[in-house]
């Protein structure tokens, strides 16, 4: 394959790939009163005011949210030991190692209000 035919292929896949991402300019009839509708929707500050709309209404949410009741569950659980323990027996007075297993385990559950702010 040479350098001209490959810069000729290059070009033409180019030239396909803008055709098809461009869509093909279409007339449309619209009135006046249609066109400044348009221009109103697409405004900066209409966009500026949608934006402005959107950040109010989750921060009112927030708000609302940090207002209402918390519950949490806190718990540990699997807290496994199997050790050796010496201990005396009191009889002969000799020393012997016991094993020891303790399972601990333990859950809580907190509700509160949140009169803060």
């Amino acid at each position: 394959m040479s350098v001209t035919s490959s810069k000729i292929r290059f070009v033409c896949v180019l030239k396909l790939a803008l055709l098809l991402s461009f869509e093909t300019a279409s007339a449309q009839d619209m009135s006046l009163p249609d066109v400044i509708q348009a221009a109103r929707a697409n405004s900066v500050q209409a966009l500026r005011a949608r934006s402005a709309f959107v950040s109010d209404y989750w921060a009112w949410r927030s708000y609302l949210a940090s207002r209402l009741p918390s519950l949490s569950l806190y718990g540990e659980v699997g807290g496994f030991d199997r050790s050796l323990r010496m201990l005396q027996d009191y009889q002969t007075g000799d020393l012997n190692y016991v094993e020891n297993y303790n399972m601990q385990n333990s859950i809580s559950l907190m509700k509160w209000w949140n009169y803060y702010e």
